[in-house]
């Protein structure tokens, strides 16, 4: 499992996630438990994020919606 930060290295550019972007992954998060989606996820979440045209690399949503599942935040 990768984490955020080990993405975060990957990407130089981009050292951590907005707050904005964060809620959006929040917010997706969120969608996908109140459909009762449990697999997949990361893989759901990043899909309509690239549907809507946000600029979130798929590596850091991958890894913030992991630890979200670690740390429960939504």
């Amino acid at each position: 499992m990768i984490n955020l930060k080990q993405v975060l290295i990957n990407y130089s550019e981009r050292r951590e996630l907005t707050d904005d972007e964060k809620n959006i992954i929040i917010q997706e998060y969120g969608n996908c438990r109140a459909l009762n989606l449990v697999n997949f996820t990361d893989k759901i979440i990043a899909d309509e994020i690239k549907r809507k045209n946000l600029n979130i690399p798929q590596g850091l949503v991958y890894a913030y919606v992991n630890e979200i599942k670690i740390k429960k935040i939504a």
